[in-house]
């Protein structure tokens, strides 16, 4: 971890048959590199369990000195944003933003190319492990391959878009870290 500067969390809340997932991912200065530290997922509980659970892990990592910058949440949870922005703020948790609006392709492809540039780690645990196998487990709709990722509720994607959110608020930064013309590996 002492090569990461900046970190987020990524927030992924599940339909009623899918997971929760919180994703703590870390950051070098420059952006070049990412890791993801921590990952959390679980089955449907209660809404202020749910969101104690976070506040949790929030306070796992910061307890052990993690300079959290914000929680992106998927955009498409607004009540749940709203919500939480007000408590967050209130009791001097780190700000709850949400995540940036790339489409599921876009967010696919800063995978790909973070990948291919091994500019991307997973912690070797069982959670950084679990999460990387979300990844090679991804499901394509047939027919449109490379285009749309099928969500079926499935917990692995829950896993990935997780990871997703809390990237996408420096996707900017990533891509240009890693632009066109580097070695690719």
């Amino acid at each position: 971890m002492r090569k990461y500067t900046h970190f987020g969390i990524g927030v992924d809340i599940g339909a009623s048959r899918a997971m929760n997932a919180f994703a703590l991912v870390g950051f070098t200065a420059d952006f070049s590199k990412c890791a993801v530290i921590d990952l959390w997922s679980f089955k449907q509980i209660g809404y202020e369990s749910k969101k104690q659970k976070l506040k949790d892990f929030v306070n796992l990592w910061r307890g052990k000195g993690v300079p959290i910058e914000y929680i992106a949440v998927d955009n498409q949870e607004i009540n749940y944003i709203y919500d939480l922005k007000a408590e967050f703020y209130r009791t001097g948790y780190p700000p709850i933003i949400e995540s940036y609006k790339a489409t599921i392709i876009q967010r696919i492809d800063l995978q790909i190319i973070l990948l291919s540039h091994k500019a991307m780690e997973f912690n070797d645990t069982i959670e950084g492990r679990d999460c990387f196998d979300a990844y090679r487990m991804a499901k394509w709709v047939e027919g449109k391959e490379g285009l749309e990722r099928e969500d079926k509720n499935e917990p692995h994607n829950d896993k990935m878009d997780a990871v997703e959110y809390a990237l996408t608020r420096h996707m900017i930064k990533m891509l240009t870290a890693n632009k066109a013309g580097n070695e690719v590996a």
